[in-house]
């Protein structure tokens, strides 16, 4: 029998009750907001080369080293309730207007990368976005006996 889990806000008060209760939290995702006196333009430059890393904006060009970095990370993702990640297809990957990209490339190796939705909520720290609130994924304790092979 799976462990129960809940998703759960970290400043709700039901998560404090849960963590004393014995549960754990197994995964941890965040939103964040975007204040426009808190935006770093130093940071938004097209392209930089900082240590030999050239950071540039991403084209369509650049889909196929997108799609592979995406696939050689999934297992990088926690991957449960509140962490899952949908992998990357050549649509999504395919910056435009509303999506644009930004890349991070040793030679022409990609090797990070990332994508802000324009007319969403996509959240980026580096360009000034602020944590304004935390998700956790908890799992109960197991009791013995449960036959439940997932962790607690």
């Amino acid at each position: 029998m799976p462990v129960p889990r809940r998703v759960l806000r970290s400043d709700d008060p039901a998560a404090a009750a849960l963590l004393d209760g014995g549960w754990k939290v197994i995964a941890r995702s965040w939103g964040a907001g975007l204040r426009s006196s808190s935006i770093d333009v130093s940071r938004t430059a097209a392209a930089t080369v900082v240590g030999g890393i050239d950071v540039r904006e991403l084209t369509p060009d650049d889909v196929v080293a997108a799609l592979a970095l995406d696939a050689a990370t999934l297992d990088d993702y926690p991957g449960d309730i509140a962490t899952a990640h949908t992998p990357l297809t050549a649509r999504t990957a395919t910056p435009r207007p509303e999506r644009r990209a930004w890349g991070a490339f040793a030679g022409t190796e990609l090797l990070a990368m990332t994508y802000v939705d324009v007319a969403g909520e996509a959240a980026n720290r580096a360009l000034g976005y602020e944590l304004d609130e935390e998700w956790w994924t908890l799992a109960a304790p197991r009791r013995p006996g449960d036959g439940s092979d997932e962790p607690a």
